[in-house]
């Protein structure tokens, strides 16, 4: 992968009608992996913006588009998947997808993507899908390593709340996530692939050697294994 400023786009034109007829199981995949780049920027802690080069005030604004975005996901996603064909959703959701370029100028994504991108190349997975699959267990393990960090646990109930208000009831980030997913029918974690011996290790591997590493709890070779065991329970 390579990038520079000069091909940053100076507009960007947003047009429904291009998504109108894409399949709900690709609608599905596209939309979380559009919902993981706003969670995941959200995530990444203030000092990590500070490092990154933003001001207070550009990782305040980073953090409404992740939150704006948020919700636009949970109301339209659901819609689209079910009516592909209603183009107000869709704009609405390729909003969202906007927001989270936006939102994830914050830092480099975490281990969501990590090892998303990790299974991804392993299984030869669509990346939304494999961003569905690694959610649950990355989130679950980074609800449970931010107790006791005021910064996390308030981001954590703020996020929880805007999945409240769009009726999904769990008590926790992880369970409400995993509603979606289902309602989606989305699978989770690696059930139904061919995982071999030796392969949750190579993933591990893979997934910390990839460049979505600021995970709001930091995550070594060794802590992505518990990660990828985690993903195979489920």
């Amino acid at each position: 992968m390579f990038g520079h400023p000069s091909f940053f786009s100076k507009w960007v034109s947003l047009t429904p009608q291009f998504t109108e007829k894409l399949p709900p199981v690709l609608t599905a995949a596209t939309g979380i992996d559009a919902l993981f780049h706003l969670t995941e920027a959200f995530f990444v802690t203030h000092e990590a913006g500070i490092n990154d080069g933003l001001s207070p005030a550009q990782i305040e604004q980073c953090d409404a588009f992740s939150l704006d975005g948020t919700k636009r996901v949970l109301e339209y996603l659901p819609v689209v998947f079910k009516q592909g064909g209603d183009l107000e959703a869709r704009l609405q959701m390729q909003v969202a997808a906007f927001y989270g370029a936006k939102a994830f100028r914050k830092g480099d994504l975490g281990g969501v993507h990590a090892t998303g991108h990790a299974i991804g190349a392993t299984y030869h997975l669509h990346h939304g899908a494999a961003i569905a699959r690694m959610s649950v267990p990355v989130l679950t393990f980074n609800e449970q390593a931010s107790k006791g960090n005021a910064e996390l646990e308030k981001k954590f109930a703020q996020m929880l709340e805007i999945y409240n208000k769009h009726n999904f009831a769990g008590k926790n980030v992880h369970d409400c996530v995993r509603q979606l997913l289902e309602s989606l029918q989305l699978p989770l974690g690696l059930r139904g692939l061919n995982v071999q011996k030796g392969d949750l290790e190579k993933l591990a591997q893979l997934a910390a050697n990839d460049g979505c590493q600021t995970n709001p709890v930091k995550l070594d070779q060794a802590k992505y294994l518990t990660i990828f065991e985690m993903a195979k329970a489920l």
